[in-house]
């Protein structure tokens, strides 16, 4: 006897109850296409993926549920699994389903809490960069390479009553959503730049940074971590 939770879920992705074993309406149940609830998500609510097997070939989809169009189909199903754990944990309170080619559920995979939404930015979702500012100040959040023992006397600290010009520092990060590349300045909410290709946003926070009296650049991977830095000093 299923339990309730998969009936639920039955219930949900295709509006029907499921069929008792040896029924005739059991050989009807779809085998090699899966569907996704069309219904969108609340304001608010959670964001879920589905990892599906496709009906015409071998490759795998991910769909939002409430999407009408998958948003990204993979060559296989670990591929589309990845991807799908990429996109949501940028998403703040997220679930990612994986189903068998049966329509079963295999693997379940949930980020955040609904307390804690993360907003998406957007191409039109950068933050105008004032060129007038080269001189201000900035706090900079050392990285791992750069961090060391602390002393009681600090032969590098600046004398009493001295200010010095913080490095500005800009983050190049991949973007899950869609695979186009961020430009973020360090302490700000929103990008810089977003553009599609790494190669660009890496030149594009350089010229950002040689711009400054202290500039650093920090690229990073698609896992998170850093891959080159890059600093400038006039």
């Amino acid at each position: 006897m299923p339990s309730p939770f998969a009936t639920e879920l039955f219930v949900k992705l295709f509006g029907v109850l499921p069929p008792k074993p040896g029924s005739k309406s059991a050989a009807k149940a779809p085998t090699t296409e899966v569907l996704v609830p069309n219904k969108p998500a609340e304001p608010g609510g959670k964001i879920i993926y589905h990892v599906t097997p496709r009906s015409g070939d071998d490759r795998w989809n991910i769909k939002k549920e409430g999407g009408s169009r998958p948003s990204a189909v993979c060559n296989n199903k670990d591929e589309a699994i990845s991807r799908a754990r990429e996109i949501a944990q940028n998403q703040g309170w997220s679930q990612v389903i994986v189903h068998n080619k049966d329509g079963k559920i295999a693997h379940e995979f949930n980020y955040g809490d609904k307390r804690t939404p993360k907003p998406q930015a957007t191409d039109e979702d950068w933050e105008p960069v004032d060129e007038t500012d080269a001189g201000m100040e900035m706090t900079e959040v050392p990285t791992s390479r750069d961090r060391r023992p602390t002393s009681k006397i600090d032969k590098d600290a600046p004398a009493p009553g001295k200010t010095t010009t913080r490095r500005v520092v800009w983050h190049v990060t991949p973007r899950a959503e869609d695979g186009k590349w961020r430009v973020k300045r360090q302490g700000s909410s929103r990008p810089t730049r977003v553009l599609n290709k790494k190669d660009d946003a890496v030149a594009a926070a350089k010229e950002l940074a040689k711009n400054r009296k202290k500039g650093q650049v920090v690229i990073h991977t698609q896992d998170g971590k850093i891959a080159e830095e890059f600093k400038y000093d006039q």
